[in-house]
């Protein structure tokens, strides 16, 4: 199996620390999978259901991000000493053994989408992936608080057959933004259950690593889920159409979809990155 990405197997757009990557924890080609621990996993009760949403383009992405929780999301990850990647290290059984793990809640703070995928399946890419950000919450761990540790959930989407459109999505694309910028977002209303964004299996690879967009920023958990969910290819085509036009150096001045000469490439993803020998946990539900 492949799981490739743009850092550490998936990546996130976010308001985190602007430190360089670093120790070459930069993403996932052909790897080495362990089955995890019952006491390492990383437990996604519940996502949590949002309110107040808002879709918008950062300039490299599709982002949504909302005022507030409808109901409160019940995700944990494993720490040692408020260190949520000591279980990734070699060191990291010994933890058991002492008993010395511990359980640090996160909530979501953003979703975004690449297309195609930042991560491959047997060297396959997604014509769409999705990324979940969620921080560790502050007051449990002077490492994460410091630092600012982020747990990303993604998941992969396929084209569905006969074509229908994603239902979940479907109130999202609705109205996309055409300019760069949360001052140009489009407000969604009514609620939002963030689980609904995942597949029904929840059995998923985990490895550590950094965010996928510049400035790769590490400190980054990936949680990436093993079944996908399904797409339409207008779905995707939309997507594409409006994240292709993302400002850059071929389009320095422009804000406007579809105003940019020539337009950038149809695609938003960072290419898959080598391994570098770390550990990638498989967790089955």
């Amino acid at each position: 199996m492949r799981l490739g990405s743009t850092t550490t197997g998936m990546e996130t757009t976010g308001k985190v620390s602007a430190k360089p990557a670093r120790n070459n924890l930069q993403s996932i080609s052909t790897l080495q999978v362990e089955l995890d621990e019952p006491e390492l996993k990383v437990s996604v009760e519940d996502v949590g259901e949002v309110e107040g949403l808002s879709i918008f383009s950062t300039g490299a992405a599709l982002e949504v991000i909302w005022t507030d929780f409808a109901r409160m999301p019940n995700i944990t990850v494993a720490a040692q000493d408020g260190d949520i990647y000591t279980v990734f290290s070699k060191n990291g059984t010994k933890a058991l053994e002492a008993g010395d793990v511990e359980r640090l809640t996160a909530e979501p703070i953003q979703f975004h989408f690449h297309s195609p995928s930042e991560n491959a399946f047997n060297g396959r890419l997604a014509p769409l992936c999705v990324h979940i950000v969620c921080k560790i919450s502050e007051g449990q761990s002077d490492i994460c608080d410091e630092e600012t540790c982020l747990v990303v959930l993604g998941v992969h989407y396929e084209y569905d057959d006969p074509e229908e459109d994603n239902e979940v999505l479907a109130p999202l694309w609705e109205e996309l933004p055409t300019e760069v910028g949360k001052e140009n977002g489009v407000m969604i209303n009514g609620t939002f259950d963030l689980n609904d964004l995942l597949p029904k299996n929840r059995d998923h690879f985990t490895w550590k690593g950094s965010l996928t967009t510049p400035p790769c920023t590490e400190g980054v958990l990936w949680v990436m889920y093993s079944d996908p969910v399904l797409v339409s290819t207008a779905q995707v085509n939309a997507h594409q159409q409006t994240a292709a036009f993302a400002v850059g150096p071929d389009c320095a001045n422009v804000t406007k979809a579809g105003e940019c000469d020539p337009p950038r490439q149809s695609g938003n993803h960072r290419p898959i990155q080598p391994h570098n020998g770390r550990v990638i946990r498989m967790s089955e539900t």
